[in-house]
């Protein structure tokens, strides 16, 4: 969704005793109050840390079980390319991208990503906040992915529409986003 609407300047939130943040890459809040953006800080080392995991066992000389379910049957390019896309959001890390808190509305959306425009922004939408912890990071990876390069054609949501289309239609499944999630998480 791209939209006229002019977009807000970020603005740091005070960082929390509480959390370990990487001085390199500091997350940048945008209309944030510091309640959320402790939340948001938590679900972006969460969420690093699930693609790093998922790059580093794609690096291995196994192949994942779990690659099968989201990414169909082996091939090369699929592996490939799902190595490439959490090596994207690993080197562009969600814990130093900026989140907009507020300028997202729509009420069945946890997020969205205009990469055209703003490539390293996650706009927050009304449904991350009703996720619990593991749901927030998941989300994040669900969105670095398509600042990553997951695509937005053809995207499927959801457990089984997932592991479906993994088996349908895999070179598919490995530019989904949901399915980038589904196989870090």
């Amino acid at each position: 969704m791209v939209s006229s609407r002019s977009y807000p300047q970020s603005e740091q939130v005070p960082l929390s005793d509480t959390l370990v943040v990487s001085d390199q890459s500091v997350p940048r809040f945008i209309n944030c109050p510091q309640q959320h953006a402790i939340l948001v800080r938590r679900a972006a080392q969460e969420a690093l840390r699930l693609a790093t995991n998922a790059r580093t066992s794609l690096a291995s000389r196994v192949v994942p079980a779990k690659y099968t379910t989201w990414f169909g049957i082996y091939a090369p390019t699929r592996h490939a390319t799902a190595s490439q896309v959490f090596g994207n959001v690993v080197n562009r890390p969600p814990t130093g991208l900026t989140y907009d808190c507020t300028w997202c509305t729509n009420r069945d959306w946890y997020g969205v990503v205009h990469p055209n425009t703003h490539p390293s922004t996650i706009f927050l939408c009304p449904q991350f906040w009703r996720f619990d912890d593991k749901g927030k990071a998941a989300a994040v990876v669900h969105e670095s992915a398509h600042l990553g390069g997951a695509v937005f054609r053809a995207e499927q949501y959801g457990e089984a529409q997932c592991r479906q289309l993994a088996q349908t239609h895999p070179d598919v499944a490995v530019h989904n986003a949901d399915n980038i999630k589904y196989f870090a998480i």
